[in-house]
């Protein structure tokens, strides 16, 4: 897979990564194939308080947001100043960890380590609180929505049989990826460790582990557990988003039942209206008063991972112009060395490159192999074809781009 070159200015990057803590950003740019910051680093907008990271993943330029603290309020501001910084972001992707409904309504099994890829947000908390009851605000014009049409038709795509195989089969690659690297410490916690008590069951005491405080109600069996060698699974669905942690677990299933959303996370809201957005939360906890943060560090991990894993089924957007008035001759083949430096030259700043030799060797088919090269491994480039065998084609050629352009 071809990389995208440094782009020139942050006019040209259209992927922006958002994540809320730094060690879900941590697992982000791990999986980073380069590192634009490594050179000379790109400005920001005057008034655009945020600090970012650049680089590459997979095919895309993209620009890692890190906000200062959780919540929708920090993630709007976020999410409004990377907008003006760099305003041809076409898809945003908020990356992290989130609690979980253990059972979605249909019956499926979530146990922590599991991605939860949204196909919509509900704001849960905003709505009135009358004197018996809460009411959510879910009108129209009160509702988030849903994705725009190029999102729900990737998820589309990603929700059936093949690409819900190869999504998870990807993501699994990158994890093992991720586990390797020792700093992240992106280590799964084990069965013992993946623990649903019955959602009447509170913590016996906040601030320690279950097994340091003795919390020993009963336990929901998982099917799942019980299964060898854990892997993590991809689920599609609502995801709930609100200004509070959610730490109890009759609340959780109220809302679960009244919504059907299978997770619970703080800052999706605050950047939906403001980019195309998608959430892709790794499950950390059950979204209960046993919360803990052992696996937060594994669930960042698989987040990351289907992140990558969902950017590799993105098509980047061809930006640059294309004018060659010749179709791709396919069936040429040879001239390796001559193509390997033409591409090495190409790839230098305001390079100039000159082919010479006699006529009807071969000149034209040369220059047209490596014009579309270029155009498949850097599209955000403009390719223009000149014929200058007189004044008057030399002409043309220009009006002509002209009119297509």
């Amino acid at each position: 897979m071809a990389q995208p070159r440094r782009p020139t200015t942050r006019l040209n990057f259209e992927i922006a990564i958002i994540c809320a803590l730094t060690l879900e950003a941590d697992a982000v740019e791990a999986l980073f194939d380069r590192h634009w910051d490594d050179g000379p680093p790109y400005d920001k907008a005057n008034g655009d308080s945020n600090t970012y990271s650049t680089g590459v993943i997979g095919r895309h330029n993209v620009v890692l947001a890190y906000m200062p603290n959780m919540g929708k309020a920090n993630s709007a501001a976020v999410a409004a100043s990377c907008r003006i910084s760099f305003p041809n972001i076409k898809l945003a992707v908020l990356v992290g960890i989130c609690g979980v409904a253990p059972f979605t309504l249909d019956g499926s099994e979530i146990i922590l380590g599991d991605v939860i890829l949204s196909d919509g947000i509900v704001q849960y908390d905003f709505g009135r609180q009358l004197p018996d009851r809460f009411v959510r605000k879910d009108t129209l014009l009160d509702s988030l929505g849903r994705p725009n049409t190029e999102i729900r038709s990737l998820l589309a795509k990603l929700k059936g049989l093949r690409g819900r195989r190869t999504l998870q089969n990807k993501m699994i690659h990158y994890v093992d990826k991720l586990r390797k690297d020792i700093e992240l410490a992106a280590i799964y916690p084990g069965v013992a460790q993946d623990k649903l008590f019955e959602a009447t069951y509170r913590h016996v005491r906040d601030g320690k582990l279950c097994e340091h405080c003795g919390c020993d109600g009963p336990v929901v069996l998982r099917n799942r557990l019980q299964q060898d060698g854990q892997q993590p699974q991809v689920h599609f669905g609502l995801i709930a988003s609100g200004d509070t942690v959610m730490k109890a677990g009759e609340k959780r299933d109220d809302i679960i039942q009244q919504e059907d959303v299978i997770g619970f996370e703080m800052e999706g809201a605050g950047v939906w209206d403001i980019f195309p957005c998608v959430l892709i939360k790794g499950a950390c906890d059950y979204a209960d008063s046993h919360k803990t943060k052992v696996w937060q560090r594994y669930a960042a991990a698989t987040a990351a991972a289907c992140m990558r894993a969902f950017l590799d089924n993105w098509i980047p957007s061809q930006t640059g112009a294309f004018y060659v008035p010749y179709p791709e001759n396919e069936s040429f083949i040879g001239r390796e060395s001559i193509l390997q430096r033409l591409q090495q030259q190409s790839m230098k700043p305001a390079s100039k490159i000159a082919l010479n030799g006699l006529g009807g060797i071969g000149k034209t088919q040369i220059a047209l192999a490596h014009v579309y090269w270029l155009h498949k491994t850097s599209p955000d480039v403009s390719i223009f074809w000149v014929h200058a065998h007189n004044a008057e084609k030399f002409r043309q050629s220009f009006v002509s781009i002209a009119q297509e352009c």
